[in-house]
């Protein structure tokens, strides 16, 4: 991109901070063909973003297909062991080498002229090559890696990025919350990942991902009357709502009970018997026994959820556990895949219950991800309007800020990191994102501003 065209962007992005400040967003961002070309270069170019689980590759040789922005990789397992994450690109032609989206291979061999790399990356067999690259030296021509590919307790992030931080620094506090879960057992995937491309833009997804309470007593008013959320049948007064902002530039979603229980998300009893606290502190066990749910987002792609509900009209109450990774494919368009995750120490029964659990709430079918699908789908299609273009309307990101902070505050004995706010009646999540987003947006991102 030229300078004058990056200068130009950095004065439109300087524009949406301070209406941000004001409480204020341009309804036009959410689907916007310049803005989200520049999204692919200054976000997802230079983050961490999320590429798969650990689980999913266990072996040498095992690989799957993702993609970074419209950018084809291989996650693969090498013969050593290593997480690799190559460029899907074959060095001779530039054309896709893998035809399928997971598999197992010790080598990778290009279709259009034999082209042959080991599973590492390295360069490894050239037809003819004494008849035409007699001189090559193979060790310049292997895959194209990812900058950086490194792990959190089994979630594979990468970078293209070579002066990226590296991943717990990006992570930051952020990882008190992902312990006191991801620390309790040794989690994975079930199943196949679902897929789905919608006609959505992948921010509306991921503001309400990073914790939208106030949307849920509305557009799941279905679930909870026909009482298949947990918090059909729980006391508002026994639960501590955290809604938290600025953790280390992620948010989150959090509740959890007043007085001391066993909880665990809704886990039934032979699950939770296989959570051990001897990785965290006692206050992120005690934490983690009192959650009834959590809504995580890791910034730019990533969102954790997990809640207790109902896998079926004659199954009990049991939690999911699941991923979602958001990549955008243009202007007002997303696909997103989607993971159960389980303990690895359950029983096969167990397991089964909790992927039905999952896929009864958040797949393209589901209870709750039907209703999300409906309206984000609109306002994204609403940032079409030339009208609202015309007379660039802007959206109330206001609630719970200085001004209109009602009967919500900060929440009192608040155990984690960040700062949290006691209701749902608060944008300070959505904020959040879009400050995260401002930040990095430009092109040389600012230092982490205190949330306000």
């Amino acid at each position: 991109m030229l300078q004058v065209e990056r200068d130009a962007m950095d004065e439109r992005v300087l524009s949406i901070r301070q209406d941000l400040e004001n409480g204020l967003l341009p309804l036009g961002l959410y689907n916007d063909p310049d803005i989200a070309e520049s999204e692919i270069d200054r976000i997802f170019m230079r983050c961490w973003v999320f590429v798969g689980h650990e689980s999913e590759i266990p072996g040498p040789g095992d690989y799957c297909i993702r993609y970074i922005g419209d950018d084809p990789f291989i996650l693969v397992r090498d013969e050593r062991g290593g997480i690799q994450l190559l460029l899907d690109l074959c060095r001779h032609r530039g054309t896709q080498i893998c035809r399928a989206e997971k598999g197992n291979a010790s080598h990778f061999r290009c279709p259009y002229h034999g082209w042959t790399y080991k599973n590492s990356g390295e360069l490894v067999g050239i037809p003819f090559r004494e008849n035409g690259f007699a001189d090559l030296d193979t060790n310049e021509w292997g895959l194209i890696k990812a900058a950086k590919v490194q792990s959190y307790e089994g979630l594979v992030f990468a970078t293209l990025d070579d002066n990226a931080q590296d991943l717990e620094e990006y992570l930051g506090d952020l990882r008190w919350y992902l312990d006191s879960i991801l620390k309790l057992t040794e989690w994975e995937v079930v199943g196949e990942p679902q897929r789905t491309v919608m006609d959505v833009d992948w921010k509306v997804m991921s503001e309400n991902s990073a914790g939208d309470g106030y949307h849920v007593m509305t557009t799941h008013k279905s679930a909870i009357d026909l009482n298949l959320e947990a918090r059909s049948d729980i006391p508002h007064n026994s639960l501590k709502m955290g809604h938290i902002g600025q953790v280390s530039g992620h948010a989150l979603h959090w509740e959890i009970f007043n007085s001391d229980t066993d909880y665990f998300c809704g886990y039934q009893s032979d699950v939770k018997a296989l959570f051990k606290g001897d990785r965290i502190s006692k206050t992120q066990f005690d934490f983690a026994k009192r959650t009834l749910g959590f809504n995580a987002y890791i910034f730019p792609n990533l969102s954790l959820i997990s809640y207790a509900g109902i896998s079926g009209i004659d199954r009990p109450k049991n939690s999911y556990f699941i991923l979602r990774l958001r990549t955008p494919r243009g202007p007002g368009k997303l696909e997103e895949m989607l993971w159960q995750l389980v303990p690895k120490g359950a029983s096969p029964t167990a397991k089964d219950l909790l992927q039905k659990n999952g896929i009864t709430h958040f797949t393209p079918a589901g209870n709750l991800e039907e209703d999300d699908i409906s309206i984000v789908t609109g306002i994204t299609r609403g940032a079409l309007s030339k009208y609202a273009r015309k007379i660039n309307m802007k959206l109330s990101y206001q609630m719970g800020d200085r001004k209109n902070s009602g009967t919500g505050g900060l929440t009192k004995g608040w155990p984690g990191p960040g700062v949290s706010y006691d209701n749902s009646f608060t944008d300070v999540c959505q904020r959040t994102f879009w400050s995260q987003w401002c930040r990095w947006m430009m092109s040389r991102p600012k230092p982490l501003e205190p949330h306000s």
